[in-house]
């Protein structure tokens, strides 16, 4: 006879097993549910509904493949079929489209006691926030592998803490050496450090550990496989776990050196030839002007009592052809002067000797003094020299001597290229921070072709009687003492409209009035 308390008691315990079964069984986020052998879901757990969007109970009784796959029968690499024939567990990782999720999908037999399979389980586990993940470390290395590749430096990481240490393809390329011929950590490296430059690499790079470098900056030799060495700069960015902790990675760059060192070789031989050629070239200049002084004094030697001989004589003869003689000899002698003192100027600036006394000065005031100063000379020609200045312009600093210099060789030429009874026009002007000067003539005028010549030395123009006068040096040593003073010098000019010289001096610093 049954007892029937101990059935009923018996009848509980099994509800409530199977009770806190299921609520285990629907507790877990991981897919599991339960097929016959016919694929048929006997069991399955809420998470498993979820995700097909069913209630648990609506599950029950329908064929896995059909409401996972979408499919009338189950697929060839189907977990569930290879359990039940080998009759042992089996996995797949697979993406599934149906429900767009990455599932890793493993079962399990469960036999009868003639160890036949009646069931298998399916447990699943969505991973598909872990599969975009590796995907997007893939793509991000192959990126970061694509765009190494392209660079001409190599990289490096080294991990302090483990000494482990990476060289990038470019730096593996770079040194001649294939992946896994050079171990990967820092004792490894260090060998292929040059032993010159070991001992003030090694202290660099433990100041740059204890945070005492100046930078992470470091130039030095390291040896390619084939034994030659290669100069390198590298540079690194440091790592700390926490701030003002130790460093635990340093990653930077490999630059090759070899073409700067090249570069710079080549340099220093380029500029050892410059600085031989300079000093051959300043040795020469020197000759050039120790012959000129040579030269001047020789020639101003015999020219001094020429002048002073032929000034007394012009001053106590009477008219007569005695005086037209000593008047012929002092002009020459006075002619003569004049192109030995050219001769001795322009060398002085070729060599940069020629030295400005600067001062503050009006230039009206020496324009003036220069026009009566010339116009005697004009008279001879029976010239007429004038000047148009405004009622003010601003003092500058500047050589009073040779600005009234530059300002006789120009009015000088215009009264020899112009004609007889003509007008000579100085003038004076400010344009921005400029005082410009022009001399202007009616003479005949300046070819074009001529006119980017003018200022070069010795070049020359016949005058108006088809000869030349002088040495060319006047316009040349003129345009000089302008550029001195900061300024330019220029013409306008046009065959029978005559020609018009100017020359800027800057007046930035000038006194106000």
């Amino acid at each position: 006879m049954v007892d029937v308390k101990k059935y009923k008691k018996r009848v509980i315990q099994s509800e409530t097993a199977e009770q806190k079964w299921q609520e285990i069984f629907d507790a877990t986020d991981v897919l599991i549910f339960i097929t016959d052998r016919d694929y048929k879901i006997t069991k399955a757990n809420r998470a498993f509904a979820n995700n097909l969007k069913m209630k648990p109970q609506d599950i029950i009784g329908k064929k896995c493949y059909e409401l996972v796959h979408k499919t009338h029968k189950p697929p060839q690499s189907c977990p569930d079929s290879i359990t039940i024939k080998t009759k042992s567990s089996a996995a797949e990782e697979r993406y599934e489209p149906t429900l767009g999720l990455y599932l890793d999908e493993c079962t399990s037999p469960i036999f009868s006691k003639n160890g036949d399979v009646t069931h298998v389980v399916h447990v699943i586990r969505n991973v598909t926030q872990k599969r975009l993940a590796e995907e997007a470390e893939k793509e991000s290395r192959e990126s970061l592998d694509a765009a190494l590749s392209t660079m001409q430096d190599g990289m490096w990481d080294w991990n302090t803490e483990t000494n482990d240490l990476w060289y990038s393809p470019r730096w593996l390329q770079m040194f001649g050496y294939s992946d896994g011929e050079v171990a990967p950590n820092i004792h490894a490296w260090w060998r292929l450090v040059h032993p010159e430059d070991a001992k003030r690499v090694r202290k660099m790079v433990f100041a740059v550990l204890r945070g005492k470098a100046p930078d992470n900056n470091i130039e030095f030799r390291l040896r390619r496989k084939d034994g030659t060495y290669l100069d390198i700069l590298i540079r690194g960015e440091y790592i700390r776990r926490v701030p003002d902790g130790p460093i635990i990675r340093i990653v930077g760059t490999y630059f090759d050196l070899t073409a700067r060192k090249q570069y710079e070789s080549e340099l220093q031989k380029l500029y050892k030839n410059e600085m031989e050629l300079r000093q051959k070239l300043e040795e020469e200049m020197q000759k050039r002007v120790n012959f000129t002084n040579t030269l001047v004094h020789e020639l101003k030697t015999p020219l001094t009592p020429m002048l002073a001989g032929s000034e007394m004589l012009i001053g106590e003869l009477k008219e007569g052809i005695q005086l037209r003689l000593a008047k012929n000899i002092y002009s020459g002698a006075i002619e003569l002067d004049q192109r030995v003192g050219e001769l001795l100027e322009l060398a002085r600036i070729e060599v940069g000797t020629l030295k400005l006394q600067f001062q503050v000065v009006d230039v009206s005031d020496i324009i003036i003094k220069t026009v009566n100063l010339m116009s005697a000379q004009a008279q001879i020609k029976q010239q007429q020299i004038s000047y148009h200045l405004p009622n003010y312009l601003p003092k500058v600093k500047a050589d009073t001597v040779r600005l009234k210099q530059v300002l006789m060789n120009l009015i000088s030429n215009a009264i020899k290229y112009s004609p007889m009874k003509s007008e000579i026009i100085v003038g004076a002007s400010r344009r921005k921070n400029n005082i410009i000067v022009e001399v202007r003539d009616n003479g005949r005028g300046i070819s074009e072709e001529f006119l980017n010549h003018i200022f070069e030395p010795y070049f020359q123009i016949n005058n108006n009687s088809g000869g030349k006068s002088g040495l060319g040096l006047g316009l040349s040593i003129a345009k000089s003492i302008v550029e001195l003073h900061g300024g330019h010098v220029w013409v306008k000019s046009k065959i029978g409209e005559g020609s018009t010289f100017s020359f800027s001096i800057p007046c930035d610093g000038h006194l106000r009035k």
